[in-house]
């Protein structure tokens, strides 16, 4: 089984990326280098908005997309502004920590350990919202963004 996935400068959307997620239950670990040419950025807010947890809902016992989903990475295209809003992706990171592993394994998900995020380059007031993200931290979680 699958467990680690490093998706670089693959040109695929964001709907056929989360239709190979969810064929991937054993997944651990993704990280995706989105295309610098591309018109249409594969890191947008349908990304994170498919992986969180119990948002995407389908029929009676279908599992979330990448249960098992421990490390998460994005690499963001060099000179370009992220479409994705922050809120999104905390979204996604809060609705993944789950700290307790009898809560996790009851839930059949494992708890996020670690959010990277390399070359956001939203500065000042725009960044502010990865402060959410260091408050998790504070119990556990690893956070990189740079």
């Amino acid at each position: 089984m699958l467990s680690s996935l490093h998706i670089n400068q693959f040109p695929i959307t964001v709907l056929g990326l989360l239709a190979v997620l969810k064929r991937l239950p054993c997944l651990s670990e993704l990280e995706i280098t989105e295309p610098g040419e591309s018109e249409e950025q594969l890191i947008s807010d349908d990304l994170p908005y498919g992986l969180c947890l119990g948002r995407i809902t389908g029929p009676s016992g279908e599992q979330p997309c990448v249960p098992r989903l421990l490390n998460f990475c994005l690499n963001l295209a060099y000179r370009r502004k992220p479409v994705f809003r922050i809120e999104t992706l905390n979204e996604m990171v809060r609705s993944r920590w789950i700290p307790d592993p009898a809560c996790a394994s009851a839930l059949g998900v494992a708890c996020l350990r670690s959010i990277k995020v390399v070359g956001d380059k939203r500065m000042g007031e725009e960044a502010l919202g990865y402060e959410l993200l260091r408050e998790l931290e504070k119990l556990g979680l690893q956070v990189e963004i740079s």
